[in-house]
């Protein structure tokens, strides 16, 4: 069953004072730790639902921690975000919104990008948020963007096969019907004139990157 809720997702990259706003202005979102998360939650008063991990990056003690925790093996296939997305998909949440995923290790940010699409192939969608860019993928679908000076840049990839007909509309480099390969990156680096830009793929993936 589908959950109306929005799940958010700390991770361990750390969260901004305005980014702890925005998920108070929440309505009852469902709130995930993975690992280290939880010492950022504490520090902005956010309340998880949930606290899961491998805690490896816990700089506390993890029997200590206040709420429902879930404790994994270092060694496991999952990293600690992927496994709060499936905490996640399996409460019956279809809106993702995680921080704290982008920034550090190379490796980890890479598997956070591939987590975004595991939530397309499970009926759901996600962002990845920071305070330099928000990232987030769409299949056979359009996404806006509102200009947005904070985000100027707005950049799209083909994540996956050739991307059909692609259309880049209220944009500094417009584009209409064209085949995005994953070979050259001709949709980096766009910015969104008017009030806002629409992005849309025909058939195909794209990663949409919007960054300060």
């Amino acid at each position: 069953m589908s959950d109306s809720r929005v799940c958010v997702i700390l991770a361990a990259m750390g969260l901004r004072d305005e980014e702890a706003n925005e998920i108070a202005a929440l309505e009852n979102p469902y709130i995930i730790c993975a690992d280290a998360g939880y010492a950022h939650a504490a520090r902005c008063g956010i309340v998880p639902a949930l606290i899961l991990g491998d805690f490896d990056s816990y700089d506390g003690n993890a029997e200590t921690l206040c709420g429902a925790v879930e404790t994994f093996p270092v060694e496991k296939d999952d990293t600690d975000t992927m496994l709060a997305v499936k905490e996640g998909l399996a409460a019956g949440c279809r809106d993702f919104r995680i921080y704290g995923a982008l920034g550090g290790r190379l490796d980890h940010t890479m598997a956070n990008i591939v987590a975004l699409r595991y939530l397309l192939d499970h009926g759901a969608s996600g962002w990845l948020i920071s305070s330099d860019n928000c990232v987030t993928m769409i299949e056979n679908d359009t996404i806006v963007v509102k200009k947005d000076p904070c985000f100027p840049n707005a950049s799209i990839f083909c994540y996956g096969p050739p991307a059909k007909g692609v259309t880049i509309r209220g944009c500094q480099y417009p584009l209409t019907d064209y085949t995005l390969d994953e070979h050259f990156p001709l949709g980096v680096s766009n910015h969104v004139m008017e009030n806002e830009g629409s992005f849309t793929v025909k058939e195909g993936t794209l990663l949409v990157i919007l960054s300060a």
